[in-house]
């Protein structure tokens, strides 16, 4: 049975730039997702992925120096 997600993908600043909802049964699709989102939301450096109240994953943007 699929589960629902909310991905918020966020700004250096803390602000939220897009969210996205998703339903998925299998964590490879949530993370899959997730890292999607990364890429086509330059302006955020990170993902949070949540379900119901909890945070089930974040996902960061890698930093080089």
């Amino acid at each position: 049975m699929d589960r629902s997600y909310t991905f918020l993908c966020l700004r250096p600043d803390g602000v939220e730039a897009h969210l996205d909802l998703l339903f998925a049964e299998a964590e490879a699709q949530v993370r899959a997702h997730a890292q999607r989102l990364l890429g086509e939301h330059r302006s955020c450096d990170r993902v949070e992925v949540w379900r119901d109240a909890t945070c089930v994953l974040m996902l960061s943007r890698e930093v080089t120096p």
